[in-house]
């Protein structure tokens, strides 16, 4: 049987401008954009009409603010991620290193004290960088980001990006091997969404929320791919559509102006696991138990401090056991125990439950300019595994699920004086599941 799932498919522009990068993709769906960016705001002290300039120390990506009389200042459009910040006004200088997250509404507020530094004609490439931390503005959002140094050193077994959210109060992540969702507010999965680099990964028709896991032991998507998120759970805007008890917002990794990579592997076997109770009562015969999980992404600069590509994969293979067992475990006390009837103790026993998948991840960055940046991305997943048997369903009865899903994304980012604009064209293929 084939039962193929179609997700609605909307076209909403932030926006009503028209550009040559809308053009190219006019047959795709659209997709409204959620924000993926942050802002810096503040004041410069004595810094009337001062120039700042943050520059990003990864990628060279500049943002440009020209503070008013009274010294304040906003940079719209800020990409996640650690910048130089320079300011200059009437011959005095200050630089600082500070980092953004996504999402955030930060404050930085400036003193020129480098006086004497631009005195002596030193340039503010020569200036001490003095580190700050920034601090967010109120915001009415109830929301927790989850950091980069989170996602790299906090361990966890499944390697799912979303268990990271159950560091939020009141999350809660399944301990089902085969719910790869999350949930909030005491309401199930269905309530929540997720978007990845803006894009909506809502499943509209099954009930794990997330595009793809319902029934699956499958990861949504590459941890190693993911940048940092933010978790939402009150107050969010409309904007972020069809949840309605807490929303996912990530951004995934670019390529930078260093080539950088990183592989690893993970491998357990029958060695490894305690055995199962019920197994070691029924002296069940225990099929070999292997699950390999690796990866590896690569990303660097194809033109320096223009355009950049980052690649990852990651697979996941495991036999899997589930045991079947018709006995009296199970059985009412003055029942005679189905394992006891002829016919039925054939059916008893451990047996393999094999799951493979493969996630694939692309994505080029380009700087046309100080004020634009384009995002190229396409994803791709592809879960097979054998499910629907197990406690008192035989063997016989199992399925065989094939759930594949792939998606393109094309971003346009446009920063001026003061605002920022982002148009998004995304063409997105809902899981096919064939049984």
């Amino acid at each position: 049987m084939t039962n193929t799932i179609l997700r609605p498919m909307t076209r909403n522009w932030l926006t009503a401008s028209c550009s040559a990068i809308a053009l190219v993709l006019a047959a795709a769906g659209g997709a409204q954009a959620q924000s993926t960016t942050a802002s810096i705001s503040g004041t410069v002290a004595n810094g009337a009409n001062a120039d700042i300039v943050a520059t990003n120390v990864q990628n060279g990506s500049v943002r440009r603010a020209h503070a008013g009389a009274d010294g304040g200042y906003i940079l719209v459009g800020v990409e996640p991620g650690t910048y130089k910040i320079v300011a200059t006004a009437g011959g005095k200088s200050s630089v600082q290193t500070a980092t953004v997250q996504i999402g955030q509404a930060a404050n930085l507020d400036i003193t020129l004290d480098n006086a004497a530094d631009a005195a002596a004609g030193r340039s503010p490439d020569e200036l001490v960088v003095v580190a700050k931390r920034l601090h967010e503005k109120h915001n009415s959002e109830v929301a927790t980001n989850i950091t980069p140094r989170q996602i790299e050193n906090l361990p966890q077994d499944s390697r799912n990006v979303l268990n990271f959210a159950g560091l939020v109060a009141g999350v809660v992540i399944p301990t089902d091997p085969t719910q790869k969702s999350f949930s909030s507010g005491g309401q199930p999965p269905n309530q929540t969404n997720v978007f990845i680099d803006g894009a909506n990964l809502k499943n509209n028709i099954l009930q794990g929320g997330l595009v793809g896991q319902d029934s699956s032991r499958g990861n949504p998507f590459s941890q190693e791919a993911i940048q940092e998120f933010r978790v939402l759970v009150q107050n969010f805007k409309a904007e972020y559509e069809q949840g309605g008890t807490s929303i996912i917002t990530a951004v995934t990794k670019s390529g930078t102006n260093e080539f950088h990579g990183t592989a690893y592997g993970e491998y357990q076997n029958n060695a490894l696991r305690a055995e199962n109770h019920f197994d070691a009562l029924n002296h069940n015969v225990i099929p070999p138990y292997t699950r390999w999980q690796y990866g590896a992404n690569f990303g660097g600069p194809i033109i320096k401090d223009k355009l950049f590509f980052f690649l990852n994969y990651e697979g996941n293979h495991e036999t899997g056991q589930q045991s079947v067992n018709f006995s009296s475990t199970f059985a009412s006390p003055v029942i005679t125990p189905l394992g006891t009837q002829p016919g039925f103790s054939q059916f008893n026993g451990t047996f393999s439950k094999p799951f493979d998948e493969k996630v694939f991840f692309a994505k080029l960055t380009m700087f046309a300019s100080e004020n634009d940046q384009i995002n190229l991305t396409g994803s791709y997943r592809r879960d097979n595994e054998t499910l629907g048997f197990g406690n008192q369903t035989s063997y016989d009865t199992r399925l065989q699920r094939l759930n594949t899903v792939e998606g393109i994304t094309l971003n346009w980012k446009h920063t001026g004086a003061g605002w920022f604009n982002q148009q998004q064209q995304q063409q997105h293929q809902p899981p096919t599941l064939l049984y």
